[in-house]
Parts: C-alpha cells; structure tokens; sequence
C-alpha cells in the first residue's frame, strides 16, 4: 500500500471532529490507539507526533467551536422579512418550495408556499428566481426532528445544511423584487438557464441523465428510476465526480491545444474554469473533491513545483481543507461515500496494478474494493446492500463513462450549434439510454438484488471499519493462493450481523409514528414470530390535476417500510390488517412489495369492501400471499407468547370500525389488548362475551382516542396501566378527544401518544422489559 504522512494527519482531522461532535469516549481511545501504532509499529518521530496532535486539537475545537456558535438569531414570531433567493425554485404539484437568506441576520431559510391557482403556478414557473431579494410575510417554524427509531432526521439534516427555521409564505409577489448581481448568483443562474436548455430541448428520456450528468441537477429523474440505481449499487454514476471532471478537462485540454494554445496557457485557463466549474455543477460534495483535486493537480503541473506529492496526499489536504471550512460536511452522505471510495482506491492501487493484463479481473477488484469500504456507511443510512452491485457496476461504468457522458457533453454542445440536426444526433442515445433504464428497472424488481441487514451496531460499525485494513495488511502479507479466501471477509461480516437480526435477544413492540392512523410492530425473541398490525395509510383528498405532487408522501414506503428495514426486518409472518380503513391498511402495498410476507389475516365480516380493500387484497393474491379470514376464537402461540382474537366475534354486518379485529396477547409476562379502531358498542360486545376479561396491562386506544371509542365501562372493567394512542399531529379530526382524556387521567392511566412522543416503543426479555419514547 502507499506510504503517506498526510494520510495520518487527515485520520487526526477526521478524529479530531469525530470527538467533539460526538463526544464518546471510545472515540477518543481508537484514537490514541491509532497514534500508538503509529509509534510502535510504523516507528514515527516524535516531531510528527507533535504535529499529529497539533492537528487533532485544531479539529477538536473547530468542530466545537462550529456547534457552540451555530444556531438562529431570528425569532419565532418574526413575520416580515427580506429574502433574497439562493436556489432555483422547486415547483411540485402546488407546492412552491426555494431556499433564500434573510438580509438582516444573513440566515438561511426554506421558504414554502402553497399556489392557489393553476395560472398561479404556470406564472411561477415562468419565473427564474436565484438573486431575487424580495420583501416576504410569513410565519416561521421548526423543521420535525425523527420521530422513529432510525427515521430520517429532517431536522439535523438541514442544521447540517445551516437552515434552522421554515418559513410558510402567506402570499408571494416578485412584481416588486429587486436582483442582485454577484459572481456566484450569476453563475447559480446560468446553471439555472441550462438546466432549463436541457428541459425545452431534449427528450424526455435523455432530460433527467442529461441534467444530472451535466449539471449535477437529479430533481427531474423519476424516483422509482433512482431507487433501481441505489438498489443496484450504482446511484454514484448519477453523481458528478472525479471520472466527470477528468472527462471533461482532458477534451477541454486536447481542444485547446489543437486551437494553438501553449501548455502554460492551457494550464491557466483550466485551472481559471474549474472552480466556475464547480459551481455550474451544484458543488456537491463529490464535485468538490474532484475539482479540488483536478486544480491542485493541475497547479503542480504549471508551476512545475520540485517535489510532487503523491495522489493520496492530495486527497488528503483536500479532505482536510472540506472539513476545516464546514465540519458538517462530516455527516454528508455523498461526502463520506466520495472520500471513502477515492481513499481506498488510491491505497490498493498497488493491488490493482497486479490485475492490468485482464480488463474484467480489474474491474472486479476495483468494485469489490470500492464496496468493500463503503459497507458501514451503506448500512447505517440505507439498511440493504445490492447483491448486484459487482455486475451492475461492471455493466454500466464503462457505459455511463465512456459512453453516455461524452455523448451528453457533445449533444449540449450540438443543441446551442446544430439545433436543426440535434434530434438526429439525440436519436441513438435515446434508445441507448431507454434500454439501460429498463434494464436497470428490470435488475432492481428481483427479490435478490438487495440483503436487507438493518442498521449495523456501533460494534458491527466498528467491526466493519477495522476489517477492510485488515484485507489490505493480510493482502500484502500471505501468499497469492490464499488471497482468494480474503474475499470471503465481508461475507464472514454480512453473514454474522445478518444471523443477529434473524434471532434478535430482545424482542420489541413498537407502535410506529405513522401520523393519523396505525402500524404496530411486533418481533420476539430469537426469531419465534414477527407481526405488523396495520401498516397505516396516508389519505388523500380530491385534487385537480395540475395539484398532484409527482411522487406524493406514502406512508408506507416512507415510513414503515424503512422503519422495518432498519431493523433488518425482511419477513413478516403475520401482516394483521385489522379493518379497511385507509388509515390502517394504505401502506400495506408497500409492505407486500418490498418484504416477504407469509400470510394476511383480515377480518371475516360481510361489509362490502372499498376499493382500496380490493386493491390491497388483488395485490397479495397476484403476489401468491395466503390470505386468512379470521374471527373471534383464533388462537395462536409463539413459544411462551400468546395471541387470541376477540373480534370481530360474528360474521355479520357491522361498522367499518366495529369489525375491527381485536387482539389480546400475553407477552413476556404482559398482557396487550389491541383494539384497532373498535368503537363503543363494539367494546360493550367484546366485554358481554368475555367477562374474564379485565385487568389488561397496555391498552391500544381504539379509534385513535375518538369520543366514539374507549368508553368508561371499558376502561373501569380493563383497568390498564398503560394506554397507547396512535394519532397525527394537528389532525383535523382533533384526536385524542378531551372526554377519553379525562376518562383515561380519572383511572390513573398513563397514556403514551404518537403525536407528543413519537414512536412508543416497549423491548424486552426473559428478565423483563422497558417502554422508549423516540420523543420523552
């Protein structure tokens, strides 16, 4: 492997950061057990130790310091402010949505409106926004933090991004805006223009590839198209990088060139272009990195310095300088996946070179490298890996780089020069790239193209992290016919952490924030069953057509499904739609599309079915799902667990509500009663038909806490100690009522809400258990 001493200071930097945003104290020891094995093994001077440290201190109060000054000066209840807008604006459906700066406390904000009218909005996307300062009225507010376990955190994400605050916009006019000119806005706006170029003249199937590989601009692609790239492993070739820039600066090198421009000058106008470069190009993390890289490169080159440096110490002062200007950086996804790769790439490029007599081999090794050191972060933000990664890369990066991106470059070009013979030179990358897309479509619908593993321990983190130097040390260090056993260390890794999930120690019932309406998670102990009741929903409301989002919020796909993915859940045994409301059955399509689910339980009741219930049920027939109809005397066990249906008790016309099933389970010593959206004459059947019934532990709270639910008779005979609603923030029904509240406070009850705590979470083990609250 290549030897580097800025390689060490970069490992400094990054610890340095790493202790003072996270302030774990193994942190700080895998630190200094690094600076150990610098002094024993690799025999540093002490003079680089020094200076090792120098650099470790120097991070450690940047990263404190961004945290300690970081935040709004703005006030809540400011309502008039002066924006100017930063961002193009982003129009879908009728929302309007733009990040701009307040002038007075030079604060970024994301501005939302909601546009009235269908005129409205053909105005607005009329209007090119960035360098705009208009006087805007609106109301501030704080962005949500997650409110599940492993859920996306909106609120750090645009901390990280330094936006503190949300500003609903109570009406927008930009007759009166003025626009300000600056260098950067100038060059926000020329992207701006050219992304509007691709859109009015190419096709629409090379426009989204087109402003993503051109401008770094991916709003345009669809999302089912981006999720096939992720699942696949190859979202990278839609990012701009180091491949993109070195594209595009030897063609631009080679013309200038032919055009008889010296060397020097050749060196001068590159080096002057790169950094506008960057900017045209959204200076994305990936684009940093490579454009920095390129223009120190490109420096050394013309200034013919004596003592070139190596590619990784390049690397390294580039990734120094990134985090020393915004430390936050530290928590970008594309950030980490761009150093990472570029990293280990740089340091087995030794290794590689034993493969340049076969193509292919190379081409594995490089993959398999490059997969190899992003695994813990592709874990702990995603929770799958693509099992088709090594031949889908193998597939489409010779394609993406030798192919399509210098074909899109010269087609940008055709457009402003040829627009008469564009549509000819546009035809063949048209078919080329409807081909790959259905293939990559195709790839990405098996079952097999993903493992699901789950968020990764900080133990499996660690051991993930530490294992891949170890490939390398052992690589260089064993004979060339064990080499091969090697490749089987990440699998040994996969295999461990994916046997953990299998038979979790502790089981865990977990009513999942869905907003208004229900999903309740429930796994036990080493593998003895894993059960959803309700998978909630997200209604909808009539809309006119130029009003519908291009891909609406599901709960579902949104929710649930990585909720259940990051606890490396990939099989439900029993999906228990408890009735067909949209609220609790709208996310069940999801569930059934990207798990193994083995059977459907649903109530056995005469009520004529909706359409959504037709949908839900044709798709787990199609799917080959059985489906049970099940009724009051349904009875199961799951090792010393125990499960029985209450309800609905007779097969006969009831309410929607009312056929709910009802659950009552004995767990770890427990006893549950789960009530769907079961009303009060359906809570006065279940009590005259099972008088033994009382005494119940938690309570599920029917109907979200309605006024039609939860009568006192029922809470005097259950007696619960704790009770459990699910409902929406701010939801229009005005859930929990105040008259289940005061019934529930009146019997001592201690109620847990979604809406106040986020999700409710309960895990335990032979030994007992304890209740978590996302939000105390």
């Amino acid at each position: 492997m290549i030897q580097s001493r800025l390689l060490y200071f970069a490992v400094s930097a990054l610890f340095g950061l790493l202790c003072s945003l996270t302030q774990h104290i193994i942190v700080y020891l895998i630190y200094f057990l690094f600076v150990g094995w610098l002094f024993l093994v690799k025999k540093a001077a002490v003079k680089s130790g020094v200076f090792l440290l120098c650099i470790f201190l120097l991070f450690l109060v940047r990263g404190s310091y961004s945290y300690q000054w970081s935040g709004s000066k703005m006030k809540e209840d400011a309502s008039s402010f002066l924006i100017t807008f930063l961002e193009p604006a982003d129009i879908d459906g009728d929302r309007w949505r733009v990040v701009g700066k307040e002038k007075q406390t030079e604060e970024k904000l994301l501005l939302f409106y909601k546009m009235e009218t269908e005129e409205e909005k053909i105005l607005l996307e009329a209007e090119q926004v960035i360098g705009k300062t208009c006087q805007i009225k609106g109301s501030l507010s704080l962005p949500s933090s997650k409110r599940n376990e492993n859920g996306f955190n909106y609120k750090q994400y645009l901390e990280n991004n330094s936006i503190y605050w949300l500003l609903s916009i109570e009406e927008l006019d930009l007759t009166s805006c003025v626009t300000e000119r600056n260098g950067i806005l100038l060059l926000k706006q020329l992207r701006e223009k050219g992304t509007v170029w691709i859109a009015e003249h190419f096709t629409d199937t090379t426009i989204p590839i087109a402003e993503a590989l051109i401008f770094g601009e991916r709003s345009m692609m669809d999302e089912n198209l981006q999720n096939a790239f992720q699942r696949l492993g190859i979202i990278h070739l839609l990012a701009i990088s180091g491949s993109h820039v070195v594209v595009l600066v030897g063609i631009l090198y080679f013309l200038l060139i032919r055009f008889g421009l010296t060397k020097e000058w050749t060196s001068t106008i590159l080096l002057l272009l790169l950094p506008i470069y960057a900017v045209l190009t959204g200076l994305s993390p990936s684009v940093v990195r490579a454009v920095s890289t390129s223009f120190i490169l490109l420096a050394i080159n013309k200034f013919r310095l004596p003592s070139r440096f190596p590619m990784i110490d390049i690397i390294s002062i580039v990734f120094c300088f990134c985090l020393l200007i915004q430390p936050r950086m530290l928590f970008s996804i594309g950030f980490l996946l761009s150093f990472i790769v570029c990293f280990f790439l740089i340091l087995s490029s030794s290794l590689i070179k034993e493969y340049h007599t076969s193509t292919i081999k190379m081409y594995f090794f490089i993959t398999f490298i490059s997969e190899y050191a992003v695994l813990p972060i592709i874990l702990y933000y995603f929770y799958e890996i693509p099992t088709l990664s090594l031949l889908a890369n193998l597939i489409f990066i010779p394609f993406y780089t030798t192919i399509v991106l210098p074909y899109l470059l010269i087609l940008f070009v055709v457009s402003f020069l040829f627009p008469q013979l564009f549509s000819v030179f546009s035809f063949p990358l048209d078919l080329l790239i409807m081909l790959s897309d259905r293939l990559v479509l195709k790839l990405a619908s098996y079952p097999f193209s993903t493992i699901i593993l789950g968020r990764p321990s900080f133990f499996f983190v660690c051991v993930y992290s530490v294992s891949l130097p170890m490939f390398f040390y052992l690589y260089e260090n064993i004979s060339k016919n064990s080499r091969k056993w090697l490749y089987c260390l990440p699998l040994l890794l996969i295999s461990l952490q994916f046997i953990n999930n299998i038979y979790p120690a502790k089981g865990e019932i977990t009513f999942i924030d869905v907003g208004q309406g229900d999903s309740i998670l429930i796994q036990l102990a080493n593998n003895k069953g894993t059960y959803l009741i309700d998978t909630g929903g997200t209604v909808t409301f009539p809309q006119e057509d130029w009003q519908k989002r291009k891909e609406p919020f599901e709960v579902g796909t949104k929710t649930v499904v990585p909720f259940l993915k990051s606890k490396g859940i990939h099989t439900i045994d029993k999906l228990i739609l408890t009735h067909g409301d949209l609220d609790h059955i709208g996310g069940a399509t999801a569930i059934i599309e990207q798990l193994k689910v083995k059977e459907i339980m649903y109530p056995n009741v005469t009520e004529e079915r909706t359409m959504e219930e037709e949908k839900v049920l044709n798709f787990a027939q199609k799917k080959q799902i059985p489906i049970r109809l099940i009724q009051a005397g349904h009875k199961w066990n799951a090792g010393e667990d125990f499960f029985s249906v209450l309800a609905p008790l007779q097969k006969k016309e009831l309410t929607k509500n009312n056929g709910s099933i009802v659950i009552y389970a004995n767990i770890a010593d427990i006893t549950w009663l789960f009530t769907g959206d079961l009303e009060k004459e359906g809570e006065q059947e279940v009590l005259n038909n099972y008088p033994n019934l009382k005494d119940v532990d938690v309570l599920k709270v029917g109907h979200h806490g309605s006024e039609t639910s939860s009568s006192s008779e029922f809470i005097e005979r259950l007696k619960p100690k704790i009770a459990v609603i699910s409902v929406g923030e701010n939801n229009r029904y005005h859930h929990p009522s105040k008259e289940v509240l005061s019934t529930l406070n009146e019997n001592k009850v201690k109620v847990f809400r979604t809406d106040e705590n986020g999700g409710i979470s309960f895990y335990f083990s032979e030994k007992g258990g304890t209740f978590h609250l996302q939000i105390p």
